[in-house]
C-alpha cells in the first residue's frame, strides 16, 4: 500500500501544479496588460495594419488562383 499512497500523493501534487499554471498565466497577462480601451490613434493603427494584412493575403490568394487557372492552359498550348 505504500507505493499506491505515494502514487496518489504524486498525482494530487501534479494535478495541483497543472491547475496552478493556468492561473499564473492569466495573472501575468492581467498584471502586464492594460485594462482600458485603446486610444483613437491605437485603434486606427490596428485597423490599418489589419486591412493591409487582409489585402496582402487576398492578393496572394488571387495570384495563386491566376497561376492555378491559367498556367496549365498556357503550358499545354506551348508544348502542344
Amino acid at each position: 500500500m505504500d507505493a499506491i499512497d505515494q502514487a496518489r500523493g504524486f498525482e494530487s501534487k501534479l494535478v495541483a501544479y497543472v491547475k496552478g499554471l493556468g492561473k499564473l498565466k492569466w495573472l501575468a497577462i492581467l498584471k502586464h496588460g492594460r485594462l482600458e480601451k485603446p486610444t483613437e490613434e491605437e485603434f486606427a493603427k490596428t485597423i490599418q495594419i489589419t486591412a493591409i494584412g487582409i489585402a496582402i493575403i487576398g492578393g496572394m490568394g488571387f495570384c495563386i488562383y491566376l497561376l492555378w487557372e491559367y498556367v496549365p492552359q498556357w503550358l499545354t498550348d506551348l508544348l502542344g
